[in-house]
């Protein structure tokens, strides 16, 4: 092979690589948008029914390890009593 044909292969894949991470970008956007409107009168009902059994916060924030080992903030719906980490059950 010479180099001009390495650089068509090398061109190639990188297209290859840029279209398939563009499209699952894309589907993953999509798709996430797509389900949080057809979850969200779910949510909206969880928040509700959350609030007027046990008060406020309705959404408890919990760090989580990402990917590379980086952390990030998370949200999830409170599951257990206000406090429950402080309280000693």
């Amino acid at each position: 092979m010479n180099s001009d044909q390495n650089i068509l292969i090398d061109h190639a894949l990188l297209t290859t690589r840029f279209s398939y991470r563009f499209i699952k970008r894309l589907l993953d956007v999509v798709l996430s948008l797509l389900l949080t409107i057809f979850f969200s009168p779910f949510f909206i009902i969880i928040s509700i029914t959350l609030l007027f059994s046990s008060g406020w916060p309705i959404l408890y924030q919990w760090n989580v390890v990402g990917k590379n080992g980086v952390p990030f903030k998370s949200w999830k719906f409170r599951t257990m009593v206000t406090d429950a980490d402080k309280i000693n059950i």
